[in-house]
C-alpha cells in the first residue's frame, strides 16, 4: 500500500489596509512677515500636492485669522494655487493654506502678514507742540494750538 503524505502549511491572516498620507502644502508667496499697504491686492501663492491623488482633486482653501475664509481654489496639475485678495483688515494676519484629500486628511501651513505701513498697527500719534503746559493766558485771549499727527496706517492723500 502506497504511503500517502499530506503536508499542511500554516497560514497567517494578514490585514490589508489603505495607506494614506496627508497632502503636502507650501506657501510660496508672500514671504512670512511681509508688509502689505492697506487697500493693495495681496497675491497669495502656494502649492498643494498629494501622493495618492491628483492635485486637481484636492480641496484647497486660504484663510485669515482676522478676516476668516478668503477663498477656495482648485490647484493646477502641478499643485500650484493662486488667490488675489483685496480689502484685508488692517493688522497682523495669520494667513493659512489648507489642503484636504478624498479621505478627509488635511495639512496646512501658516505665515504672518502685516496689513499696514510697516510701523505697527494702532491709533494715530498726536503731539502737542504749543502752548506749553503751564503757559499763562487770559480768559478772552485767543490761544493758538499747534501740534503734529502721524498715522502709520493711512496715507495723508
Amino acid at each position: 500500500m502506497p504511503l500517502l503524505s499530506l503536508a499542511f502549511l500554516a497560514c497567517n491572516d494578514q490585514n490589508v489596509g489603505i495607506y494614506n498620507t496627508p497632502p503636502s502644502v507650501l506657501i510660496t508667496w508672500p514671504e512670512d512677515g511681509s508688509v502689505v499697504p492697506p487697500g493693495e491686492t495681496l497675491e497669495l501663492e502656494g502649492r498643494a500636492t498629494d501622493d495618492q491623488q491628483s492635485a486637481e482633486s484636492l480641496v484647497v482653501s486660504w484663510s485669515s485669522s482676522l478676516d476668516g475664509q478668503l477663498g477656495e481654489v482648485v490647484p493646477d496639475a502641478d499643485g500650484v494655487v493662486k488667490l488675489p485678495v483685496t480689502g484685508l483688515t488692517t493688522g497682523t494676519h495669520a494667513i493659512t493654506l489648507t489642503a484636504m484629500d478624498d479621505a478627509a486628511v488635511a495639512s496646512q501651513e501658516t505665515i504672518t502678514v502685516d496689513v499696514g505701513f510697516g510701523n505697527g498697527a494702532g491709533a494715530p500719534i498726536v503731539t502737542l507742540i504749543g502752548p506749553a503746559d503751564g503757559d499763562p493766558y487770559q480768559r478772552s485771549e485767543l490761544i493758538q494750538v499747534v501740534g503734529t499727527a502721524t498715522d502709520n496706517e493711512q496715507p495723508w492723500d
